[in-house]
């Protein structure tokens, strides 16, 4: 890490005069990139209009990244394990002051950890086959099922909020900034239709080749990646407006694409539902301005398939694995660390810094929710 990144100076803002630190060509993050109890600021003209609607309106902000394109990322807590990122259209504004890098225990008691939220388990939702689950900027947990529908959850009680007829054969919904983005169709028939998180108003739809699982951001919301069953693809989409995404180039995977996580502007993971496989890196090479893809071997599913990869608040890897249950490894996925038969049913599941996990039952119909509310390891 460069280390300018972590000399902070102290100016002083013009709307009011408060002192705060400023780290340049800087990004704040936490390790596992779900950045919770966060939100996203637009039409901020400079870091210093941010700093002013942050002291105006959202006092209890920790710290935030201003961006060149007038976007601001507010973080109201710090996450359990953090990082400075090098990111050259990106300014980071300290609020408070940062304490030593992962000094919170990290729960390294696994054995711990998971008993802890296996006995944390909230009553069963019966929803006929839930396929793919988020949890939104309102905290709700939204979840697609194949009956074409989109359903909002109370995370606390598991209680039904909201519904939404969306389309037909609708497979996954994916999260970004105040929008959802559902994933509908077979071959030439396949659309991602965007919503607001606010009001569930519909936005716009996307045109996508065949079968749409998962979408993810890099370049601070500028390109969007697509994964295409249908065509065993990843697409790129430039992104004009909320309501304009043009398609730049596509990329063959090495199998059939179902989820994508992104660690930052240049590396991602990519399951599929193929069986005896690993998951699968996908790295940026500058040099030969190329994608290319590599193999976690360690993480070959068997005759199952590794549906879904998420990291917990301390690095580690977990796999959602259709036929199985949950696999959780290191953070390279290189050493297994422990297995979980949960259901032989999952498709993907959602977890939470605070270890509260919620698991979609696909052959089942349930969704599984286990509310452990970790907020302070003691190992």
């Amino acid at each position: 890490m460069i280390q300018f990144l972590v000399i902070y100076s102290f100016l002083y803002a013009h709307c009011l005069c408060v002192s705060f630190g400023t780290v340049r060509r800087a990004r704040f993050t936490s390790v596992n990139q779900l950045n919770s109890d966060t939100i996203w600021l637009n039409n901020q003209s400079s870091s210093q209009e941010c700093l002013c609607t942050v002291l105006r309106s959202y006092n209890n902000t920790f710290l935030f990244n201003s961006y060149t394109n007038g976007s601001c990322h507010l973080f109201f807590s710090l996450p359990y394990t953090y990082r400075m990122e090098f990111h050259i259209n990106s300014t980071t504004i300290l609020l408070k002051s940062l304490p030593p890098i992962n000094q919170a225990p990290c729960c390294s008691n696994l054995s711990w950890l998971m008993s802890r939220i296996k006995n944390s388990s909230l009553p069963i939702v019966t929803l006929s086959q839930p396929t793919y689950l988020v949890i939104d900027d309102l905290d709700y947990l939204a979840v697609i099922s194949y009956n074409n529908k989109l359903y909002r959850y109370n995370r606390t009680s598991m209680i039904s909020v909201t519904s939404k007829v969306i389309a037909a054969q609708c497979m996954s919904i994916s999260y970004y900034k105040q929008q959802y983005f559902v994933g509908c169709g077979t071959s030439a028939t396949s659309r991602l239709y965007v919503f607001s998180t606010t009001t569930l108003a519909f936005i716009t739809n996307i045109t996508v080749a065949s079968e749409p699982r998962d979408v993810v951001f890099i370049r601070n919301g500028t390109v969007m990646l697509v994964s295409l069953a249908g065509t065993d693809q990843i697409a790129f989409y430039n992104v004009i407006s909320s309501t304009s995404y043009i398609l730049t180039n596509t990329i063959s995977a090495p199998y059939t694409p179902y989820n994508l996580y992104r660690i930052n502007d240049t590396f991602l993971y990519m399951t599929s539902m193929t069986a005896n496989i690993g998951i699968y890196t996908l790295r940026y090479n500058g040099t030969t301005n190329g994608w290319i893809w590599n193999s976690v071997s360690q993480t070959n599913s068997g005759t199952s398939s590794n549906f879904q990869t998420t990291f917990d608040a301390c690095g580690r890897m977990w796999i959602s694995v259709k036929g199985f249950g949950i696999r959780i490894y290191d953070s390279t996925g290189t050493k297994s660390l422990y297995n979980w038969t949960l259901s032989s049913g999952l498709n993907t599941i959602a977890l939470t810094q605070t270890f509260d996990l919620y698991a979609a039952d696909f052959i089942n119909g349930q969704i599984l929710s286990y509310r452990s509310r970790i907020d302070q390891c003691t190992s």
